[in-house]
């Protein structure tokens, strides 16, 4: 079996069929072919190949495999031009035959059918092809110009081919990515094989072909020139628009910058293509030399946003793809006709870091043309995730002031940005959106600012969502003291007060109802009875959708103290009916219930975060000592068995427990007969009466000198809980105007201006203009006339501090420039004392 045959066989094409993808090919192609160039082929570089083949998703990439393998065999010693050839046509073959069983189109079969010189393939097709879709590159080469590149000129059909190409309407002067056209290629091959006479005399007359269909000779190298023998002037033929095309890419394919740039006519022609690209796509595909071709094109108008159907990445994508294109990627990202589309911003993310540099990603990031909104295909992040992952404070500033809130956008990861953000980059956002006025005093009545909440409000309308957060993150939950949030807390707590008070005097209601009649159960008239029952029921059945429904839809993860206790109360009350016991507690849970209720108004709820920390923390050490006291439990009752108060393990449990409290009266509990009892209960008096209770104590006193310490944070915990509630349960539009209840939502009217509220700091009615009674933009309807008397303080310490920083910049930069002075003043001090010394000893040499 023959050289030829064994590379076939091992380019068999697979029995499973797809579409062919051409410009897969291309690159797989180019990529064999440049490491048939190499002057070593080593096994690292061939395996590296294979990885990368493997990697591509299209089986076609698969078949080159072979190929490659053939790098590796004895014949891969041959000449270097010998193994190119070999392996060039070997994989022109298989591509051929790729393209005629997967789905290959009629041009692509023109296409490598000319290359392997198939005259009957290539007859039959071209009819079918149109002049222009024949004159498209594929990868910067023409159809002509990769036949004469690859295919093989000692093939017999060689010549017949190009014969055909030409009479079909071939563009002879499209230059390829290099700028060379198919003359020039010609020339190369006339030069290559001019010994050779039979080739020679063809060449001769495809030269003559060529002159007739009329060469664009200012397109040519000197040298390629005289052999073609250049005419007169007289006999040149007019320039045509696209000949004019052709000239422009083939100035930037030999990179001659100069003649570019005197072009007068661009502007006719700086949006034009020559099938396959534009010119500045074309121009970004090249070295980094191109940056003033890339200006130039920008400056006279040039569309960065143009692509053409077969090349369809953009300028800016091409731009930072390619290496020392650093300039021509800024020119591009700073044009104000620049568009930058959620598509770009995937390919950008999928990039960074193999192809795209930090700095490179950081500039894009920055970009007045990129949305806040967009989302990552791959990774589900916005541009304000990678802001705050490269901490790019300028690029989180940005996409923080866009109109679209994205803090609460979560990623395939599971996060958001409050997950990862610093607690200064967003305190930084949350002080600019307190717009000061720069028009007035801030002593006069007229003073405004502007309250922007809407980097508080989330895109799906949950106003207390991205708060809630922030109260629950450990980093950031010392904003919630921020004037900015404190306001808006203020604020909300006014359209959902009502249901605080609803709440409460049902709750009220309900308890004094149940209190009396519990409390006599056995004597009460049946009405009564019957009363309470249904109460009971009522209760159940209100109450238990609003607890469950959250689990259901996987939106909540532990139930909270308040949960825990109502649905104690619940069951209890069911229990009252059948046990006194039950009775007994549900008067305890009760009044728990309703003072925990009582603890989500603003003013109170620092002592009601108190009292839950402080249990909570009880809790878990009665937990955590609860083996100790059950030793203590069993060693009472192994010693103190005659006793009553130790006759069982649970009875000497339950009285061990209550010793705690420091109920140890030994003369009425215990009989001490031997030293070991003595001993137990001394180790039981010290160790845990003394010391461990003790130590409970300075526990809970030191979570709620912690508490007082943090109070209005924890403060703004406990109403936030309040606040999520109402507002998940009662912000349908719908459900209120039906049950003529108030809407718990802050700003749920039409308007312009809807996250944007006007305060006045000195008016009387802070939330209306002083001057007139008129609405105006920003004055919002069914606000408090007034905030309270500590938001107010902190709107004015924010004032002042602002104030005074702003002061400390400007004494600064004065400072600056005032040592800027003094230095050229030294500056020009040194230069007339070193002017004077000079003319002192030149006067000295002419005495």
């Amino acid at each position: 079996m023959g050289e030829n045959e064994n590379l076939m066989e091992m380019g068999q094409v697979p029995q499973q069929q797809e579409k062919y993808d051409l410009m897969l090919f291309f690159k797989l192609f180019r990529k064999i072919i440049t490491v048939c160039n190499e002057k070593k082929i080593d096994d690292s570089k061939i395996e590296s190949l294979k990885l990368y083949f493997v990697s591509s998703t299209s089986s076609n990439s698969r078949q080159f495999i072979e190929t490659l393998n053939f790098l590796k065999t004895k014949e891969a010693k041959l000449a270097k031009s010998n193994l190119k050839n070999k392996i060039r046509a070997e994989l022109l073959k298989v591509s051929f035959e790729l393209c005629r069983q997967n789905g290959g189109d009629v041009y692509d079969l023109c296409f490598f059918a000319a290359a392997i010189c198939n005259k009957e393939v290539l007859k039959e097709k071209i009819s079918s092809c149109s002049r222009e879709l024949l004159n498209t590159p594929r990868y910067s080469d023409s159809i002509l110009t990769y036949t004469l590149k690859h295919a093989n000129i000692f093939e017999e059909n060689f010549f017949d081919c190009v014969d055909l190409l030409l009479e079909a309407g071939i563009d002879i002067n499209k230059p390829d990515f290099n700028g060379a056209t198919a003359v020039e290629h010609v020339a190369f091959l006339y030069k290559r094989n001019n010994c050779q006479e039979e080739i020679k005399r063809k060449l001769e007359q495809l030269i003559d072909k060529l002159k007739q269909k009329g060469i664009l000779w200012e397109l040519l190298k000197e040298e390629t020139r005289q052999l073609m023998e250049m005419p007169t002037e007289s006999e040149q033929h007019e320039y045509s628009d696209d000949d004019t095309i052709n000239q422009l890419f083939c100035w930037i394919g030999k990179e001659k910058i100069e003649e570019f740039l005197k072009f007068k006519n661009i502007c006719q022609f700086v949006d034009c293509d020559n099938g396959e690209s534009t010119l500045l796509q074309f121009a970004c595909k090249k070295s980094g030399k191109m940056h003033a071709v890339v200006k130039f094109l920008l400056e006279q108008g040039a569309n960065p946003n143009k692509v053409t159907e077969i090349y369809t990445m953009k300028p800016l994508e091409i731009a930072v793809r390619k290496k020392k294109h650093e300039r021509s990627f800024k020119e591009i990202l700073k044009n104000k006709k620049l568009e930058i589309t959620e598509e770009m911003f995937s390919h950008f993310a999928k990039w960074y870091p193999a192809h795209v540099k930090r700095k490179h990603f950081e500039m894009f990031l920055e970009s007045d043309k990129l949305e806040a909104k967009f989302i990552c295909q791959k990774t589900g992040n916005t541009p304000l995730h990678y802001a705050v992952r490269f901490t790019h404070k300028k690029a989180i500033q940005k996409l923080l002031k866009q109109p679209e809130n994205v803090l609460d956008v979560i990623n395939e990861a599971g996060k958001d940005v409050l997950d990862t953000i610093r607690v200064d980059d967003l305190k930084a956002h949350f002080d600019a959106s307190l717009a000061l006025d720069n028009y007035n005093d801030f002593g006069s009545e007229k003073y405004k600012m502007q309250l922007r909440f809407k980097s508080l409000v989330s895109s799906s309308s949950d106003e207390i969502k991205i708060i809630s957060k922030i109260a629950k993150n450990k980093n950031l939950r010392e904003l919630l003291t921020h004037p900015l949030l404190h306001t808006f807390l203020v604020l909300k707590w006014s359209k959902v007060a009502f249901y605080h008070r609803l709440l409460l005097i049902l709750q009220f209601f309900l308890f004094i109802t149940l209190s009396p009649s519990f409390y006599a159960l056995c004597e009460i008239p049946s009405g009564i009875f019957w009363t309470c029952v249904c109460l009971v029921v009522v209760n159940f059945v209100i109450k238990i959708p609003f607890i469950v429904a959250p689990y259901f839809r996987g939106k909540r993860q532990r139930p909270t103290l308040y949960e825990i206790i109502e649905i104690l109360l619940m069951l209890t009350l069911i229990g009252a009916f059948f046990q006194i016991a039950c009775r007994a507690f549900a008067f305890v849970e009760m009044s728990v219930l309703f003072l925990l209720t009582v603890g989500y108004h603003p003013k109170i709820a620092k002592w009601s975060a108190m009292l839950k920390k402080v249990f909570q923390t009880f809790t878990y050490l009665m937990l955590f000592f609860s083996l100790i006291l059950a030793a203590f439990a069993v060693s009472f009752l192994l010693l103190f068995n005659e006793e009553g108060f130790f006759e069982n393990f649970w009875t000497s449990l339950f009285v061990t427990y209550i010793m705690t409290t420091g109920e140890l009266n030994m003369n009425e509990n215990f009989v001490f007969s031997t030293a070991g009892h003595y001993l137990i209960f001394f180790f039981f008096a010290i160790f845990v009466a003394l010391v461990m209770v003790n130590f409970w104590i300075g526990v809970a006193v030191s979570d709620i000198s912690s508490i007082e310490k943090h109070a209005e944070i924890n403060a703004f915990k406990n109403v936030i809980t309040f606040l999520e509630f109402v507002e998940k349960q009662f912000r349908s539009r719908g459900l209120t105007r039906f049950l003529r209840l108030p809407n718990p939502l802050l700003f749920f009217f039409d308007d312009k201006n809807k996250y944007n509220v006007n305060f006045y700091v000195n008016a009387k009615e802070q939330f209306k203009n002083p001057e007139n009674s008129k609405k105006q933009s920003g004055d919002c309807e069914g606000l408090p006339e007034n905030v309270g008397s500590e938001c107010l303080d902190k709107i004015k310490r924010f004032f002042s501090e602002q104030t005074e920083r702003s002061n400390d910049k400007f004494i600064n930069r004065l400072e600056q420039q005032e040592k800027m002075l003094l230095e050229i003043q030294s500056s020009i001090n040194s230069l007339k004392e070193h002017i004077f010394q000079k003319e002192n000893k030149k006067n000295r040499k002419e005495c």
